[in-house]
Order: structure tokens, then sequence, then C-alpha cells
């Protein structure tokens, strides 16, 4: 409990919400979003009016963007507050124009084709029973709750064009992927009234309730619930960026761009293990086909997540786990490519300049005390990779990678065994991603987020948890993938049996359709880690 939350509701700053009815208006620029709640039914799906009411049922909608060098900070609020059937309107004149021509800016300055480059927003969306709430029954009180990325192009933001997103809402208790579809408007806004989105959402920072208090990265971001001084917050309770990571990481591992600190991120490790063993040679390559390359987000929800890697609790009931729906940096014909033979008893890694964060978000309904809702909300992502020109920045190295980072990332997986390789036998990439992506989520590389910030998870609990959570690198498509692969070259002549790190835990992937929706729970490789024996 917070004894000091009557004074952050009372001092929080009064923003007043403008309301812009749009009839035979030329579509100001910015994103509109607009959601549309499904339940499911034997018969398939029905809409559910419910939540866009505001009557007992409510839906409360919290929203970020993610910044590029230039920019303090990672994920910048753009809006928080109830989603009353209004479509919810981001601005290009605010703070998302802000963001979006910083984009084309850092990377115009880059050489780089601002006009190819995708970024992320960060879609939190709550439906509540209101009545539970003001009876403080907090485990019923949250009938749906999910946080997924919707990806969009600053460039198209940034020349003055407006997107309408249409998301639909499946609502019942897993967290699911939000599904959603983008216009983009040229010409009239139907006539409806748009909420107006703060540049600057209700938000404080609690000292003497944070891990860091002189962070600002850790804050309160709040809307009024319904009485005068009942709030609905969302609260980033930890944030670990690079600059965190400097106690732990070499100094070589990072580099500044534009005011942004960058580390060593690793794609694939290789580790020929015997001393009788064959020559190997690894190799992987990013964007050698027409599509592009993308990094998704990946998410975890679960209660006592908060207190798992604050070091105070030693386990988590219950942890879901999965890939977002779209992705959080992206790129189209963007390269990289590495390739290396490896003797026996030898390491090899290959690495992009990236920008890896860890977050977790909790929410908390205040009145005299703010009390917290049952789950937490993982972020683990990479929300940006330094280009120049179309190539992503990176290289390769001939030794082990850091011990903390290891450590860590054994923490996370299971070696499992992906076949064998005689001399002059090779297995390639996309083998592998199709034997472990059994629900066609297309997870292919999975960058070690969760290992390279382990040291500060909260002790061995919390970075085994921690680890688990790996973001994606994929060549877009389900059915295209990153190349690459392994060969062995010879030597002594003898087979290679190649074993791959694995999750210890399953992420969840959902697919949806007319008429039901199907779960299906899958291991992903995480670093990508092989090893050859």
């Amino acid at each position: 409990m917070i004894i000091l939350a009557l004074f952050v509701v009372l001092l929080l700053p009064a923003i007043a919400e403008a309301f812009t009815r749009l009839a035979n208006y030329t579509a100001a620029p910015g994103i509109v979003l607009e959601f549309k709640f499904l339940k499911p039914t034997a018969k398939g799906f029905t809409t559910w009016e419910e939540p866009a009411r505001g009557g007992d049922i409510i839906a409360m909608i919290h929203v970020e963007a993610v910044a590029p060098a230039g920019i303090q900070g990672d994920f910048i609020p753009l809006y928080t507050g109830a989603y009353h059937g209004k479509p919810i309107y981001l601005p290009s004149s605010g703070m998302l124009g802000d963001i979006a021509k910083a984009w084309v800016k850092e990377y115009t300055r880059r050489g780089s084709n601002p006009d190819t480059v995708y970024s992320g927003l960060l879609v939190f969306v709550s439906v509540l029973n209101r009545t539970a709430l003001k009876h403080h029954d907090m485990r019923n009180a949250v009938i749906y709750s999910t946080v997924d990325v919707v990806s969009y192009k600053p460039a198209a933001i940034a020349a003055g064009k407006t997107l309408k997103y249409t998301i639909n809402v499946i609502v019942d208790r897993k967290h699911r992927n939000l599904e959603y579809r983008v216009e983009e408007m040229k010409g009239l806004l139907e006539t409806m009234a748009v909420k107006m989105a703060s540049d600057k959402p209700r938000s404080t920072n609690m000292q003497g309730y944070q891990l860091q208090p002189q962070n600002p990265e850790e804050s309160w971001y709040c809307d009024e619930f319904s009485e005068p001084i009942a709030s609905y917050c969302w609260r980033r309770e930890l944030y670990i960026a690079p600059g965190h990571l400097t106690g732990i990481l070499p100094s070589d591992y990072f580099r500044w761009e534009n005011g942004k600190l960058y580390v060593k991120t690793p794609l694939m490790i290789v580790y020929n293990k015997y001393s009788y063993s064959d020559t190997i040679t690894a190799n992987i390559n990013l964007g050698s086909t027409n599509a592009a390359i993308s990094i998704y987000a990946t998410f975890g929800a679960g209660e006592g997540l908060v207190e798992l890697f604050r070091g105070e609790k030693e386990s988590v009931p219950e942890l879901t786990i999965w890939k977002s729906g779209d992705r959080i940096w992206g790129g189209e014909k963007y390269y990289y490519s590495r390739a290396e033979t490896v003797p026996p008893e030898h390491w090899w890694w290959a690495w992009i300049w990236g920008r890896p964060v860890f977050a977790v978000y909790r929410e908390y309904y205040c009145l005299l005390d703010c009390e917290p809702l049952s789950n937490s909300y993982v972020i683990a992502a990479v929300t940006d990779v330094i280009t120049e020109g179309s190539i992503i920045e990176g290289g390769e190295e001939k030794s082990k990678p850091a011990e903390p980072l290891m450590s860590y990332l054994f923490e996370g997986i299971e070696l499992t065994s992906v076949g064998t390789l005689n001399p002059g036998d090779s297995l390639p990439l996309g083998s592998i991603f199709n034997t472990f992506d059994t629900c066609g989520a297309d997870f292919e590389i999975g960058i070690p987020v969760g290992a390279i910030v382990g040291g500060l998870l909260g002790g061995p609990e919390g970075a085994a948890i921690g680890s688990v959570f790996g973001v994606s690198v994929s060549a877009e498509g389900a059915k295209i993938y990153i190349l690459g692969g392994i060969e062995n070259e010879g030597n002594y002549n003898v087979p290679e049996y190649i074993w791959v790190g694995a999750s210890k835990l399953k992420y969840r992937h959902e697919q949806c359709w007319l008429f039901f929706c199907q779960t299906c729970y899958y291991n992903v490789l995480i670093g990508i880690y092989v090893e050859a024996r």
C-alpha cells in the first residue's frame, strides 16, 4: 500500500480533455485509435457494447510511443484514459509528431531511407468491473487486460498523414494479442467525436516507493476513473536500459549514438565444444530476401513479478509469455551478414548494436490509497538498431561473450538436440526455426534481452525467470526465414552433434478465425546459442 497515494491523486495537474467533432473536416494529421470489443461465443464472436458505454463495465487505455535517439527515454506516454466509444486521436502536433520527426531526422542522419523504417506504439487495454473496484475486490475487478504493439511508419506521420487503426479486442481472461487493421486516411473523417489525447498524461514520481527514485522512467500515468478523487493508473515499476548495464558488461560493449547508449546485442553464439570435433562453419544473413527485417517485443503477465525482480519473492505462481502481434522496430532492405569457421574448443559470436529495454508495469486503483491489481506486465524489447545506410551495424568476435551475459543466458535455456552433421553436411537456420516454431508464430532469432539485463533482476530467482525473455528478429512473413546455418567442414572426419538453446518456459500463441480461437504453446530459440559436440 502507498500511504502518500491520496496526495498523489490530489496533486496531479488538472489536464482538460478536449473533444473535437470532425464533420466535413479534413482529416487532422496523426493517429486515430478505434476499439471494437468482442466476446467469444459458441457460434463465433459478438460485439460487446458495455465497455464503450462507460457504465459499470469500463475500458481503460494507455498508449506509449517508442522514442529514437535524440529523445530522452524509450517509452514516451501519449495517452491515458477511459474509452467511451469515441476514437482516440493522437495528434501529430503533439508528442507523437515530435517523436515521428525525430525518427525521420535520425535515420536521415544515418544515411538510411526513413520511409522504410517502422516503429511501434505500446497499447495497454484493461476492461474493468467498476463495482468490484469500488469494493476493493481486486481479483474480480479486471475482466480482461493485455498489452500489445501497434506498428506505424514515423515518416507517414511526419509527412502529415492520418492513420486510423480499428483495433479488435477479443475479451476474455487471457492476455491476447490485439488484432487490427490500418487505413491511411486521405479524405474526410466520418462524423464522429474524437477524444484528444493529452501531450502530457497525468504522472508523478512517488518518492520512497521506487527502486531508483531518481529514475524518470519509473513513473505513474493516471486518469480520473469515476469519482472526483479516484484514479486508475499504470505504473512503470522497473526499467532497465543499456545505461544501467555499464557496471556489469565490459566497456567495449557500449556505443553512444546521438545521445543514447547502445550495447552489443547477440544474434548468434556458437561453441565448438570438444578437442576432437570437426571444424564447423557458422553464418547468419539478414536481409538477403526482399522481406523486411523486424524486431518484435515479448510480453509476460503474472502475479508477483514486481516483487520477484526486486528480490522480495522467490517464485511466481503463473507466468504467461507471448510475442507481440506486430513489430516494435523494423526496416525494409536492411542487411547484415557474418560468417566464420570455428575450430574445436573455440567460441564465435555475431552481434549488432541494439538498444535492449526491460520494463515491468502494474495497474493500480487509487482512492484513499493505491491498491495494485493482480497482474504485472513485463515488456522486453529492442527499441532501435544502429544502421548506416542500408547496413545494420554490428560485428563478430572469436571469443566467448562476457560471462555475466552467458551465465544468465544458461539460466533461461535448455540445450536441445536438432540433429547430427556428417562431414560436408549442413543445417539451415530455417530448418531449426521450423522445428521450434510449431505454432506458426514466426519467432526466429531470439535476442536474449532478459539475459543481457539478468544481473539487475533481483537475484538468482528473478534472473532465472527474466532470462526466458527473448525477442524475435524475423524476416517478415510466416514462410520467410532469416538465412544462415551450420556446416561440418571436416577435419577429424567425425559427425558433429548439434544442440541449440531453447527457452525453459513455453510461449503462447493464439490464432483467431471467424468462429473460434486456438491456443498453442511453443519453445523459442534464445541466443541463438548453438553448441557442436
